[in-house]
Protein backbone atom coordinates (compact mmCIF):
# COMPACT_ATOMS: atom_id res chain seq x y z
CA UNK A 1 0.00 0.00 0.00
CA UNK A 2 2.78 2.10 -0.50
CA UNK A 3 1.36 4.09 -3.60
CA UNK A 4 -1.96 4.04 -2.43
CA UNK A 5 -3.11 7.82 -3.63
CA UNK A 6 -6.98 7.53 -2.60
CA UNK A 7 -9.56 5.97 -0.14
CA UNK A 8 -13.08 6.40 0.79
CA UNK A 9 -14.36 5.43 3.77
CA UNK A 10 -18.36 6.02 4.23
CA UNK A 11 -19.84 5.56 7.40
CA UNK A 12 -17.27 3.56 8.98
CA UNK A 13 -16.35 3.87 12.49
CA UNK A 14 -13.60 6.12 12.89
CA UNK A 15 -11.01 6.13 15.77
CA UNK A 16 -8.31 7.95 17.05
CA UNK A 17 -6.15 4.93 15.95
CA UNK A 18 -7.89 4.24 12.98
CA UNK A 19 -6.79 7.93 12.17
CA UNK A 20 -3.08 7.65 12.82
CA UNK A 21 -3.09 4.11 10.04
CA UNK A 22 -4.54 6.41 7.51
CA UNK A 23 -2.39 9.26 8.40
CA UNK A 24 0.74 6.37 8.08
CA UNK A 25 -0.19 5.94 4.44
CA UNK A 26 1.99 8.74 3.18
CA UNK A 27 1.03 9.02 -0.65
CA UNK A 28 -2.42 9.37 -0.35
CA UNK A 29 -3.64 12.40 -1.92
CA UNK A 30 -7.33 12.66 -1.82
CA UNK A 31 -9.25 11.11 1.40
CA UNK A 32 -12.92 10.76 1.95
CA UNK A 33 -14.24 10.28 5.30
CA UNK A 34 -17.94 10.70 5.11
CA UNK A 35 -21.02 10.11 7.74
CA UNK A 36 -19.27 9.19 10.15
CA UNK A 37 -18.25 10.43 13.62
CA UNK A 38 -14.37 11.42 14.30
CA UNK A 39 -13.69 11.60 18.20
CA UNK A 40 -12.40 15.01 19.68
CA UNK A 41 -8.49 15.66 18.78
CA UNK A 42 -8.44 12.63 16.48
CA UNK A 43 -8.22 14.80 13.26
CA UNK A 44 -5.41 16.27 14.04
CA UNK A 45 -3.43 12.76 13.16
CA UNK A 46 -4.13 13.57 9.44
CA UNK A 47 -1.93 16.63 9.39
CA UNK A 48 0.68 14.20 8.74
CA UNK A 49 -0.14 13.72 5.16
CA UNK A 50 1.98 15.93 3.33
CA UNK A 51 0.90 14.58 -0.01
CA UNK A 52 -2.70 15.29 0.62
CA UNK A 53 -4.05 17.64 -1.61
CA UNK A 54 -8.28 16.83 -0.95
CA UNK A 55 -9.98 15.87 2.15
CA UNK A 56 -13.59 15.01 2.08
CA UNK A 57 -15.28 15.13 5.76
CA UNK A 58 -19.24 16.24 4.59
CA UNK A 59 -21.47 14.60 6.56
CA UNK A 60 -19.24 13.69 9.15
CA UNK A 61 -19.36 15.20 13.03
CA UNK A 62 -16.22 16.77 14.40
CA UNK A 63 -15.34 19.37 16.56
CA UNK A 64 -15.25 22.83 14.70
CA UNK A 65 -11.98 23.67 16.74
CA UNK A 66 -10.30 20.49 15.64
CA UNK A 67 -11.47 21.34 12.03
CA UNK A 68 -10.26 24.76 12.28
CA UNK A 69 -6.72 23.92 13.90
CA UNK A 70 -6.11 20.99 10.84
CA UNK A 71 -6.86 23.98 8.41
CA UNK A 72 -4.19 26.20 9.76
CA UNK A 73 -1.69 22.88 9.71
CA UNK A 74 -2.75 21.99 6.28
CA UNK A 75 -2.70 25.19 3.81
CA UNK A 76 -1.82 22.95 1.14
CA UNK A 77 -4.64 20.50 1.50
CA UNK A 78 -8.47 21.47 0.45
CA UNK A 79 -10.93 20.61 3.08
CA UNK A 80 -14.64 19.77 2.23
CA UNK A 81 -16.33 19.85 5.33
CA UNK A 82 -20.46 20.48 5.34
CA UNK A 83 -21.19 19.75 8.64
CA UNK A 84 -24.68 16.68 9.27
CA UNK A 85 -27.99 17.90 8.79
CA UNK A 86 -28.78 19.16 12.37
CA UNK A 87 -31.45 17.42 14.18
CA UNK A 88 -33.32 20.76 15.58
CA UNK A 89 -36.18 21.79 13.12
CA UNK A 90 -35.52 25.45 13.46
CA UNK A 91 -32.02 24.73 11.81
CA UNK A 92 -33.02 22.63 9.15
CA UNK A 93 -33.30 23.74 5.65
CA UNK A 94 -36.87 24.63 4.50
CA UNK A 95 -38.07 21.97 2.31
CA UNK A 96 -39.14 24.57 -0.76
CA UNK A 97 -35.13 24.73 -1.04
CA UNK A 98 -35.20 21.28 -1.41
CA UNK A 99 -36.76 20.90 -4.69
CA UNK A 100 -35.99 19.09 -7.77
CA UNK A 101 -36.37 21.28 -11.10
CA UNK A 102 -36.67 17.45 -12.81
CA UNK A 103 -39.48 16.21 -10.74
CA UNK A 104 -42.61 16.56 -12.29
CA UNK A 105 -43.72 16.81 -9.03
CA UNK A 106 -42.28 20.18 -8.69
CA UNK A 107 -42.47 21.74 -11.25
CA UNK A 108 -44.72 24.71 -12.10
CA UNK A 109 -48.19 24.28 -13.38
CA UNK A 110 -48.41 26.22 -16.33
CA UNK A 111 -52.13 27.19 -17.88
CA UNK A 112 -52.46 25.59 -21.37
CA UNK A 113 -52.01 27.82 -24.54
CA UNK A 114 -54.50 28.48 -27.21
CA UNK A 115 -51.25 27.92 -28.99
CA UNK A 116 -49.98 24.26 -30.99
CA UNK A 117 -47.06 23.16 -29.83
CA UNK A 118 -44.27 23.95 -33.22
CA UNK A 119 -43.41 21.77 -35.28
CA UNK A 120 -40.35 20.70 -37.30
CA UNK A 121 -40.29 21.32 -40.60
Amino acid sequence: MKRLKMVSLHGVKMTRVALADLAGLQSLTSLSITATSIPEGALLELAKLKTLSYLDLRGSSRSAADLDRLRELMPWCKIDAVSPTPRWPEMQVPSEELRNPFDPRHQEQRPPTDKPPPTDK
